[in-house]
């Protein structure tokens, strides 16, 4: 079989996803299976051979379609979902849209998670405690740090992404603020 017939080698490799936000995974994991792929173009190409149209594949060819995720489909449903699924949901939307979401009445964008190894809440989706700028969120099964909030206006626009004690403000009057150091 030769080099060609056996498919690129970038397809061949294991890319491992990581826990972390969409923005952290473009930056390293999909720059290096992008190079990876441009690298073995451009040799396939200073050997003369010339790309094949995904049709004349057949079943050589791997992968297929899917549709757009909406917020719909990665909406938070604080008494339903655990913690790494809440956390999934928020990285899968981060840097840009942000996930969808409501807070203390207000129709917020949802940015920054990470999970909460001491503190836990009562209610799933309650908050918890603030902490630089950040409001800790119950979930059904621990609880989760939110670092920041982008506000929706009415009519759908939203504002600028600000710290999430920013955002909500007032609002918050009666949560503690704790002071302890990240796990």
């Amino acid at each position: 079989v030769g080099e060609m017939d056996a498919g690129p080698v970038w397809a061949h490799r294991a890319f491992a996803m990581r826990s972390a936000p969409k923005s952290s995974l473009y930056r390293r994991e999909v720059t290096e299976a992008a190079v990876a792929a441009v690298t073995e173009a451009l040799q396939s190409f200073a050997r003369g051979e010339h790309p094949v149209a995904a049709a004349e594949l057949g079943v050589a060819a791997r992968g297929r379609a899917r549709p757009l995720c909406r917020q719909a489909d990665r909406a938070i449903d604080w008494n339903r979902d655990d913690t790494a699924t809440v956390i999934r949901k928020i990285h899968s939307a981060d840097g840009n849209p942000g996930l969808r979401d409501e807070i203390l009445g207000r129709p917020v964008r949802l940015f920054g998670a990470h999970e909460e190894g001491r503190l836990r809440g009562s209610t799933p989706g309650e908050i918890v405690a603030t902490r630089h700028g950040g409001i800790l969120r119950a979930t059904r099964d621990g609880a989760v740090w939110i670092s920041h909030l982008q506000a929706i206006r009415e009519g759908g626009e939203p504002t600028l992404k600000l710290p999430a004690t920013e955002v909500l403000g007032e609002a918050l009057a009666g949560i503690a603020e704790i002071a302890y150091a990240v796990d």
